[in-house]
């Protein structure tokens, strides 16, 4: 059975699967959503591009970028205006989650992991974002 959290916050299209890789031959970073689109950069930090693995901009911009994509949001490049979710949450989410990758390694997020780790830290993001009934 179900835990409550799990159906909660079930996406509302399918689910959609982040993967970020290191290119080791010219030290980039790419992310891509559902293997093919690449991740939209929203440029508040670094205009350089994605990255992981420790504290700085382009981590939190790719935070942003997830939240974003995961709660179809659409913030504003530059400076937060504080007015969606995403905005709220991204710096959080880039130290739980982001941080500890490995910034030479590749990794995979699904869709509903983004939304379960925004449900245990904001309770009520399910007035701002309700979720499909199960």
């Amino acid at each position: 059975m179900e835990s409550p959290a799990e159906s909660q916050y079930r996406p509302r299209a399918r689910e959609r699967i982040y993967r970020g890789r290191f290119r080791g031959e010219d030290g980039r970073h790419e992310v891509c959503v559902d293997g093919w689109r690449p991740l939209v950069h929203i440029v508040r930090q670094s205009p350089d591009g994605f990255a992981w693995g420790y504290d700085g901009p382009s981590p939190n911009d790719l935070a942003l970028a997830l939240l974003a994509d995961a709660l179809g949001e659409d913030p504003k490049p530059g400076w937060s205006d504080g007015s969606t979710l995403s905005d709220d949450l991204y710096r959080t989410f880039q130290v739980d989650v982001l941080r500890r990758i490995p910034p030479d390694k590749g990794w995979t997020l699904r869709r509903t992991h983004i939304l379960r780790w925004v449900g245990e830290r904001v309770p009520a993001c399910r007035l701002r974002h309700p979720a499909e009934p199960a």
